[in-house]
């Protein structure tokens, strides 16, 4: 009896081999528009190093060559030498250090007063910082112009770091 029964059951297919193939199924689909998505972001950077290393007039041919047949190196060496590109790294870490330096100590004290401290009105300056943080940087940024217009910092990297050094946007992060 036990022959008859294995020979019966030999030709289907069992549950657990219907789940496996269904769970390797679901897997695959799950995993489709996350390639479809890694295609979209990756695309642009992908085009951007291969147009890179061609000719100008190359990369807009039709239809498009992704990958360049005889990559020009020299156009990196042409911007090296043409551009100051040291100078705005440079600038750039400048202004990064500085604003991330006076974030970190001017968001550290306010975090520490409201967090410790007990002082009148403290209540109303804690809603009034989180209420100066829905106030979107678009709308401020005539403001700060003309602000640092008037103390004739314009174009100096002090006026970049001033400007962002002691804002509020870490203030409320250091309370929590």
């Amino acid at each position: 009896m036990d022959s008859a029964v294995l020979l019966k059951t030999r030709g289907k297919t069992s549950r657990g081999t219907v789940r496996r193939v269904r769970k390797i199924a679901l897997s695959w689909l799950g995993l489709a528009p996350l390639v479809i998505a890694s295609i979209i972001f990756v695309a642009p950077i992908l085009w951007t190093v291969t147009s890179s290393l061609r000719a100008p007039v190359s990369s807009f041919t039709l239809p498009p060559q992704w990958f360049p047949t005889h990559p020009d190196w020299s156009n990196y060496a042409v911007i090296f030498t043409s551009v100051p590109y040291g100078a705005y790294v440079l600038n750039s870490a400048i202004v990064a250090i500085g604003i991330v330096a006076g974030q970190l100590f001017t968001a550290s004290l306010a975090g520490y007063a409201f967090a410790r401290l007990t002082f009148p009105g403290k209540n109303i300056l804690f809603w009034l910082i989180m209420a100066t943080l829905m106030i979107p940087l678009q709308a401020t940024i005539i403001p700060v112009f003309v602000l640092i217009s008037k103390l004739g910092l314009n174009d100096t990297l002090a006026a970049c770091r001033r400007e962002r050094r002691c804002g509020l946007h870490g203030w409320d992060t250091a309370v929590r």
